[in-house]
């Protein structure tokens, strides 16, 4: 529990600060726990950042959280390549009034560890990949205004997902995903690949929308290896797979030992068939060498 001042009064902000700013006459303003007010109550001060915590676990959609397992779990952990959800990205120093806070973004190049927030300036770049998920309260600022700060900061790949069709009505379920690649400061549409996917080059990856067997009319946005040809798998389905693999492990070392014996016997047999033969052999040569005297 983390206490704060504004205006006199006192309030309590839970899960840590994102972002603290100083104005005139003692005024405290926060970001506890709310993202979009830390962009919106920055007054042009100095910022000053909380304790460390590992970006998504404040806000993050199960979904989000999902997706960056499936990437944390595909790049490994503690490598150079970072991965986040919902984390605050300020990217002017200087000026707390420029942030934005990605629904999932990878960064290459720089230490994965935990953060409380990231600032451009200090990591030496940008995000190299984004992905925005539209929802009904944030189609406008996702599809527009996101959109134009991450071309600001310089973020290479910025992909859009709409499952509710908020701007893109027309087009089928499965196809509202856009993907743009930044080029001269301006975002390009990277085109379809030919089995329903979109490339990134940034991640090595290919994003698709993938229905659900057992209730078709849901969709959901999966990352896929493109030389398995497999999606990476989820931590849950991670889990299920473990969990598999333990239950099978006892099956699986009793038919090793099964095959190991049985290959065992064949040798033996082969051994004693080889002798038996052997023997015969000898035993006929002995009776045509007595036949020929």
């Amino acid at each position: 529990m983390v206490r704060f001042t504004l205006g006199g009064g006192e309030h309590a902000g839970e899960g840590g600060l994102w972002g603290i700013n100083r104005g005139s006459g003692g005024r405290t303003t926060t970001c506890a726990g709310g993202r979009a007010r830390a962009c919106k109550e920055a007054s042009g001060q100095i910022p000053e950042f909380g304790r460390q915590t590992d970006g998504g676990q404040l806000g993050a959609g199960n979904g989000h959280a999902l997706r960056r397992g499936a990437l944390r779990s595909h790049f490994g952990e503690g490598g150079d390549i970072f991965v986040a959800v919902d984390l605050l990205v300020y990217y002017v120093e200087w000026n707390p009034k420029k942030c934005v806070a990605p629904d999932v973004m990878v960064v290459l190049g720089v230490q994965s560890r935990r953060r409380g927030s990231y600032r451009v300036w200090e990591e030496g770049k940008a995000p190299d990949f984004v992905l925005e998920v539209l929802s009904g309260s944030t189609h406008s600022a996702d599809a527009d205004d996101k959109r134009k700060k991450y071309a600001e900061m310089g973020v290479k790949e910025y992909f859009l997902d709409d499952p509710l069709g908020r701007t893109m009505a027309r087009a089928p379920s499965a196809q509202r995903l856009t993907g743009e690649h930044l080029e001269g400061g301006t975002y390009r549409e990277i085109p379809w690949g030919t089995e329903g996917t979109i490339p990134s080059e940034a991640l090595g990856l290919d994003l698709r929308v993938k229905r659900q067997e057992r209730q078709p009319r849901w969709r959901e946005l999966r990352f896929r290896d493109p030389l398995s040809g497999e999606d990476l798998p989820t931590h849950e389905e991670e889990h299920s797979r473990r969990i598999e693999a333990t239950r099978q492990a006892p099956v699986a070392k009793q038919e090793s030992r099964s095959e190991a014996e049985a290959r065992q016997r064949a040798e033996r047999r082969a051994k004693a068939e080889s002798e038996a033969r052997r023997k015969a052999e000898r035993r006929i040569a002995e009776l045509e060498a007595k036949l020929a005297q």
